[in-house]
């Protein structure tokens, strides 16, 4: 099996919005790599089949899948090596998800000792696993060890080449969860850097720009500063729709700027906002 032409084939059905077609054709790919006895493909068909049911929230599916991966790993002889420590990476943002906290914060931790073993210490995957890490953590309420995370995420960043907007996303992250520790001095330090990045290096904006700067949006609201919420929340909304027109992203970042509005005692415009949010995810549906 010509594992490359699978993994095209599923970007084009994403591409053309062919989500109805996904499970079906990730299913027959792992039926005849299993029949071909094509033990890589199936591991690559099965760390999809993760994201994808992870994605759309069949979280038991999602798990379901990590589970025979890790049974593939162990019959091709890849413990302890990278193969195993990208499908533990996958495995753990599923059981985050599901929220299987303590088992999913085991993973994760395995997934820190191959790396530690496997690939350099500057090597973008630490970025990766140290920012999946606090996502968790901050599910746990564990916001000190947040703090840690994502400064190992950013330690990792700023040795490497053309991470400027990464970096502008982890101290967007730092900030909201300074925010949280109320250590407001630490919150708007973090938001500047992130703003000055985002300025500076943002020449192309896509939805991770568009999504990082909601995440500016809110340190904004989580301060208590609703004018510059309210103004880069419209801020998102205008990128969005330009780019990529009026999809969910859009609708839930009209209802983010609704909550502004209303905060504010703006009634009437937060009504507005919320039917136009309604409308689209109606004609999405």
């Amino acid at each position: 099996m010509n594992i490359n032409d699978v993994l095209e084939g599923l970007d084009k059905l994403f591409a053309e919005k062919k989500l109805d077609q996904v499970e079906a054709f990730l299913n027959e790919n792992l039926k005849k790599a299993k029949e071909e006895a094509d033990n890589g493909a199936v591991l690559t068909i099965l760390n999809e089949q993760i994201g994808y049911y992870r994605s759309i929230s069949r979280k038991a599916d999602s798990i379901k899948a990590f589970e025979e991966a890790k049974e593939y790993i162990k019959k091709m002889n890849l413990t302890k090596t990278e193969h195993e420590a990208t499908t533990l990476l996958n495995g753990a943002t599923a059981l985050r998800a599901a929220e299987n906290h303590e088992e999913a914060m085991q993973v994760y931790q395995r997934v820190e000792e191959i790396y530690k073993e496997t690939i350099a210490p500057n090597d973008y995957r630490f970025a990766s696993l140290y920012n999946n890490m606090s996502l968790l953590l901050s599910a746990l309420e564990r916001y000190e060890e947040v703090t840690e995370k994502l400064e190992q995420a950013l330690n990792v960043l700023k040795n490497l080449k053309h991470s400027e907007v990464e970096q502008a996303i982890t101290y967007t992250n730092l900030a909201l969860n300074y925010s949280k520790l109320e250590q407001k001095s630490e919150m708007f330090h973090c938001l500047e850097q992130a703003l000055q990045l985002f300025e500076n290096y943002t020449d192309n904006k896509d939805a991770h720009y568009a999504a990082a700067l909601s995440g500016v949006a809110q340190v904004y609201f989580e301060a208590g500063d609703m004018i510059k919420a309210a103004k880069t929340y419209q801020q998102v909304c205008e990128d969005i729709r330009s780019y990529f027109g009026e999809n969910m992203a859009y609708a839930i970042s009209l209802e983010n700027l609704a909550v502004v509005y209303r905060t504010m005692g703006d009634l009437d415009q937060a009504e507005v906002l919320v039917n136009q949010a309604e409308r689209i995810r109606g004609e999405l549906q």
